[in-house]
């Protein structure tokens, strides 16, 4: 049985990463005004933590399958510490830069580490099956609170305190998550089950997953919808300015609807089987692009609501594949979780960087994006399934 409490502390691990973007997003004019720089240039903070994060993802992996869960956990949170106190006491910007880049190094060891945890319980308990998928819900719960919560502290910090309490604010959840770390998260992965590290040999055991048909579609099946997510959030400011003809203001009530729809999602999902909630999600994936398509967003409801149906029906989709996938390579649990981060990064950084500006004026389209994403998902989970070929499909 999976205990609450390392639900939580997993959970906590899991909300750093997104809560080093959201966090300091409301800061971005700060931060230029005092380093007397054009405000689209601070976007390259954004740019050089995410680099840092889907670089370093596939190395994470590989340390927690060698060295064990809970020193990489450690060591990673001890990094990252280090870097927001660095990126708070920035007398330039391009300490700044150096500051995000090795946040971002840091913060990839929680998403890879985190579900790996669950699934060693899994593995290590036939019992704990159902509780790892409610685990798994729980923390794409807690993970979906980060878009809801950080911006609203981050404004509030940067008005009051100025931009750098907000990299303060970010090293004390690393103080916090560090405390409950050596108090309360055990080491799941037996000495036994633990490989030499080995670049040679990370390199080969991840052309090893890459080589399996059911990892790779696994790990398209979870990175389609990611894509989908990222056209929605690449988009969001041609919708919010040019569609909707909204204030700059008012991103709260584009993406709070977005963000409920995750956590009822997540909600359904860990007390759903795993077939049926799958079922769901696809169809609240389907349903939200197909209304934004038929509707072309002609009323401020028929973009939001259909949006949150996507990111409802993506909340709903994860755990299992998640979990699908890492069943796959339970002596690599780390390594494929990892190469699953990179590929949702890639395809991510993909669609909101390059194909979401061709998209966000044109509600129609953007649906058909999502639909297409959804069926790809839909797809590759159906040619993973291990009970395919027996039943002759």
């Amino acid at each position: 049985m999976i205990s609450p409490r390392l639900v939580g502390v997993l959970g906590l691990l899991c909300s750093i990463g997104p809560a080093s973007i959201d966090l300091y997003l409301p800061a971005f004019a700060a931060i230029a005004a005092e380093f007397g720089l054009p405000p689209a240039a601070i976007h390259r903070t954004l740019g050089c933590y995410m680099l840092a994060y889907a670089c370093i993802l596939p190395l994470h992996g590989g340390l927690a399958d060698s060295y064990g869960r809970r020193p990489v956990i450690l060591v990673a949170l001890g990094l990252y510490l280090a870097a927001s106190l660095w990126c708070a006491g920035a007398s330039d910007f391009d300490s700044l830069l150096l500051g995000r880049m090795l946040q971002g190094a840091a913060a990839g060891a929680c998403s890879v580490v985190a579900p790996a945890m669950l699934q060693d319980c899994r593995a290590n308990d036939a019992s704990a099956s159902t509780s790892a998928q409610r685990a798994m819900s729980a923390l794409i719960l807690m993970l979906n609170l980060s878009p809801a919560l950080a911006p609203v502290m981050g404004g509030y910090l940067t008005e009051s305190l100025g931009w750098r309490a907000n990299f303060v604010a970010l090293a004390s959840i690393a103080i916090l998550a560090l405390a409950l770390c050596r108090r309360h998260l055990p080491e799941t992965l037996p000495a036994a089950a633990r490989h030499p590290f080995n670049i040679r040999l990370l390199l080969r055991n991840y052309a090893g997953l890459a080589s399996q048909r059911r990892i790779m579609t696994l790990c398209l099946a979870g990175a389609w919808p990611v894509a989908g997510q990222g056209l929605i959030i690449g988009s969001a400011p041609d919708l919010l300015l040019h569609v909707l003809r909204w204030q700059t203001t008012d991103f709260g009530y584009l993406f709070m609807p977005m963000v409920a729809g995750a956590m009822v999602g997540a909600l359904v999902a860990g007390r759903v089987g795993q077939q049926s909630v799958v079922l769901l999600a696809y169809g609240c994936m389907a349903c939200g692009a197909t209304a934004l398509t038929v509707t072309g967003g002609d009323a401020p409801l028929t973009i939001i609501l259909p949006l949150a149906a996507y990111v409802c029906g993506l909340a709903m989709a994860t755990p299992p594949i998640t979990l699908r996938l890492l069943a796959c390579a339970p002596h690599h649990c780390g390594t494929a979780a990892s190469l699953s981060g990179v590929i949702q990064l890639l395809l991510f950084a993909l669609a909101s960087g390059w194909l979401a500006p061709l998209l966000g004026t044109r509600p129609i389209w953007l649906g058909m994006a999502l639909l297409t994403c959804s069926a790809m998902s839909a797809l590759a989970w159906r040619v993973s399934d291990p009970n395919r070929e027996a039943r002759g499909e």
